[in-house]
């Protein structure tokens, strides 16, 4: 019901005359969503990083053989 009242709301708000909010608001979500989860992909990095300098692993080169 909310959901639809907002849809509703979005189609006839004469403010938004030239925007198609209904595609906009996924997009801004999507980014907002990327926006927070880049600071924990960077301390997941950080931490494999130390990990594996801890471990002793060796480098790899990045070369893929067929």
């Amino acid at each position: 019901m909310a959901a639809e009242n907002l849809k509703s709301l979005l189609n006839t708000t004469s403010v938004w005359k030239n925007d198609n909010l209904q595609e906009i608001i996924p997009t801004g979500a999507v980014a907002l969503i990327l926006v927070d989860i880049v600071p924990y992909i960077e301390k997941i990095s950080e931490a494999l990083h130390e990990l594996a300098s801890l471990a002793s692993f060796k480098r790899v080169d990045a070369r893929v053989s067929p």
